[in-house]
């Protein structure tokens, strides 16, 4: 719960972030915005000329026939204004600023058309806010009578410049766009930052509308200006051009578009009333959200390093082809960088996190298994923690369960220090044949101690394991114990139980203090085993359940046996070295045993000479003891543990 908990605040902080950083970061903002005019530089689809628009267009050749540049011949645009009013326009605007005197006679050639004028007429407007003086903007005020008035601003980013929205006026003065649109009976009503709906010109042509020389004008067929908006403005280069989306792609003076055109462009937004490509900022911020997620999804997948960044960057492209397919099929435009930009801290997070976890995991692994299992082992686990399961789950094992008999005596008659020190190098004789094949030890008892093959690493020859950990371990205690008389103290041997079962292994304990540890019958059973040594005189008991084919030569079968409050009998042996002495010893008890188990009298004679042979031989001593009573019989029924 508490790594969800994790997760899903990286999720929404990645997020927030991006969504955030995307508006305050004017790098990230601006890389969305190319990213956007790139795909409608190149996905547009091409149109025919709007049929409701043409520009008229003040080139390089008009300019030719004016004795100044500056500004445009009056008596000229009084013409061109009633020879468009005579073919029929429907409304004419006229992108030039008249902010200043030129020849008194052009003036009032020009004041006298604009007040004749019969069809809609917009001409351009701004004011000191726009750059003018205050003597330019006296004079266009004055000049201009307020009802012909469109504001001549363009929306432009201020991070880079660019013409993306339709300006929608200002000091309650309407834009160009929108004052004609008007005008024409098309009540428009632009807020700030609606999106330029960008039309694409067709193959082949240079412009999305269709544009005639204004010198020309008074000669062209009237059919091509009837029933039809008209924008007079200046084609030149150096003059009234501006940055579009389309700049991305066309380079030098082409990228440039004339103020004339982009009020076309913005006009035929709004007569069009198509809707903005950009989803909402609601549907925004699903989208960065919805990268976050699953930037979370992939980074907690149980993968290398370098199959997540594979992913990662496939989850990326594949974002970033649907953004493109989406707005070229179905003029969508959505974020790309925003949640491209969530999706990466997001993973950051999430990676940074699973290394801080993995750390961690490491550090637990160490701290939990190095006293209990081998260096190698451990460096096993920290490397593949998926082996481990500490939540907790069933697996069959085999348990080895150690004793020092007669250690209860041993210890009252000795001194703290010396047996701290005797006990100490017995347990660490007894761990180093456990870890040497692979056993883990679980605990320690005193002078016992619990070890189990099979857990935490799975070991499919557990059994086997646990045999030669049980016949290393025997070894070990004789030599010690030797070792330990010869120095006086009176050490010793050692009994051992070995079972195998099913039983449930993981973190056993409170939530304050637990360790790794198995639980259930199957553990039980084998600290039993160990319990029989001391009523049948034997060293290694070992049950059915683990005893193996290959192992039956060393082997001395004591019986069946029921142990304390269960009913059922277990099959249980005796396990011996592997010296050819031991070999033949056991196969003359076994024929003994056989003879037992047929109920044959024959059994009590071969057992005495067996005994007699070797006294001390505690296993047979138990059953010549039982012979002699008439407990010709394996079974054995325990009344103690």
């Amino acid at each position: 719960m508490t790594l969800f908990r994790s997760a899903a605040s990286i999720v929404a902080a990645a997020a927030l972030l991006a969504l955030l950083g995307s508006r305050v970061l004017p790098p990230l903002a601006l890389t969305e915005r190319w990213l956007a005019d790139f795909r409608i530089a190149t996905l547009v689809p091409s149109e025919a000329p709007h049929d409701d628009i043409v520009v008229v267009a003040i080139d390089e050749e008009t300019m030719r026939l004016f004795p100044y540049r500056s500004p445009v011949d009056r008596a000229f645009l009084a013409t061109l204004l009633r020879a468009l009013e005579a073919k029929g326009a429907k409304a004419i605007g006229i992108d030039l600023l008249f902010d200043q005197p030129t020849e008194p006679d052009k003036d009032a050639a020009l004041t006298a058309a604009l007040a004749a004028a019969q069809r809609p007429v917009v001409v351009a407007f701004a004011a000191e806010a726009d750059g003018l003086t205050a003597e330019q903007a006296g004079w266009l005020r004055a000049f201009l009578p307020e009802g012909l008035r469109g504001h001549a601003n363009l929306a432009k980013d201020p991070l880079d410049g660019t013409v993306r929205w339709v300006f929608p006026g200002r000091d309650g003065q309407p834009g160009m766009a929108a004052a004609l649109a008007a005008r024409v009976g098309r009540e428009t009503q632009v807020a700030e930052g609606t999106e330029i709906r960008w039309r694409s010109p067709a193959a082949g042509l240079p412009h999305a509308f269709k544009v005639f020389p204004a010198h020309l004008a008074a000669l062209l067929p009237a059919a091509w200006f009837a029933d039809k908006i008209v924008l007079v403005g200046t084609d030149i280069s150096l003059a009234d051009r501006h940055r579009t989306p389309f700049s991305l792609t066309a380079g030098g003076d082409a990228g440039l578009m004339p103020g004339v055109l982009v009020h076309a462009q913005g006009l035929a937004t709004l007569l069009d009333r198509r809707p903005s490509r950009s989803v909402s900022e609601a549907a925004g911020a699903a989208l960065t959200l919805a990268a976050a997620l699953l930037a979370a999804l992939a980074f907690r997948l149980p993968w290398g390093l370098t199959v997540r960044l594979g992913l990662a960057g496939g989850l990326v492209a594949a974002g970033w082809i649907g953004a493109f397919a989406l707005f070229r099929f179905h003029g969508l435009m959505v974020p790309v960088m925003t949640p491209t930009l969530a999706f990466a801290l997001a993973a950051f997070a999430l990676e940074v996190l699973g290394h801080r976890d993995a750390q961690q995991s490491r550090r637990f692994l160490k701290t939990a298994f190095a006293q209990y299992i081998s260096p190698e082992l451990v460096d096993q686990l920290v490397a593949d923690p998926s082996m481990l399961s500490l939540s907790g789950e069933k697996r069959e094992m085999t348990f080895l369960f150690t004793d020092v008999a007669n250690f209860t005596s041993l210890a009252e008659g000795m001194d703290a220090s010396t047996l701290t020190r005797v006990l100490n190098d017995y347990l660490d004789g007894v761990c180093a044949a456990a870890f040497a094949h692979g056993g883990t030890i679980t605990d320690f008892i005193g002078d016992a101690v619990f070890a189990t093959f099979g857990a935490p690493l799975p070991h499919p020859d557990h059994r086997q394991r646990a045999m030669a950990c049980a016949r290393e371990v025997a070894a070990f205690s004789r030599d010690y114990e030797i070792r330990m008389r010869a120095q006086g103290v009176p050490f010793s041997h050692t009994r051992i139980g070995v079972h195998s079962g099913t039983a449930t292994v993981g973190n056993i304990g409170s939530t304050r203090r637990f360790k790794y540890a198995p639980v259930g019958d199957a553990v039980n059973t084998a600290s039993r085993l160990e319990g029989l040594n001391k009523h049948f005189g034997t060293r290694i008991c070992v049950s059915e359940t683990t005893l193996l084919p290959e192992l039956l030569s060393a082997c001395r079968p004591i019986g069946r046996v029921v142990l304390k409050g269960r009913t059922v009998p277990l099959g249980v042996s005796e396990l011996l070295d592997d010296s050819p002495e031991s070999l033949v010893r056991a196969e003359r008890y076994r024929h003994a045993y056989a003879l037992l188990e047929a109920d044959d009298p024959g059994a009590e004679g071969e057992l005495a000479v067996l005994h007699a042979e070797r006294p001390d031989d505690g296993l047979v001593a138990f059953h010549l003891g039982r012979a002699r009573a008439g407990q010709r019989t394996p079974l054995i029924v325990m009344t103690e543990k």
